[in-house]
């Protein structure tokens, strides 16, 4: 029988810059790179939030909740995202993703005041 050669320190020590990472550092990498990400878009959900929760403050909108109760009757499925925004005539609009039960992604335009839906499903 063969005996196994043994490895010197300068081989074990080359090996780990091969490219071989644990797992652990695979994680470590990620979790760095998702914050890194997600570093600018964390203040513009805060700005608009705040933007929304004003104009709700100032009667320009309404809660959302009762615009997604509108919408949610005429255009049944699972709630996405809904962003605030000027619309035509500098009245706000709410543009609310529905994802439909047949799995088609539907965009409606609602108007913020008055939870008018203007188009979309």
């Amino acid at each position: 029988m063969l005996a196994e050669p043994r490895l010197s320190a300068p081989f074990i020590g080359g090996s780990a810059g091969c490219g071989y990472e644990s797992p652990m550092q695979r994680l470590a990498y990620m979790v760095v790179a998702a914050m890194l990400a997600l570093m600018p878009v964390l203040p513009a959900a805060a700005q608009d939030q705040d933007r929304a929760r004003d104009a709700v403050r100032t009667g320009q909108a309404r809660p959302l909740g009762q615009i997604l109760g509108q919408v949610m009757s005429r255009c049944p499925g699972r709630f996405l995202d809904a962003r605030l925004g000027p619309g035509r005539g500098g009245s706000l609009v709410s543009v609310i993703k529905i994802l439909r039960p047949g799995g088609r992604v539907a965009k409606l335009v609602v108007d913020a005041r008055s939870g008018a839906i203007r188009g979309g499903c």
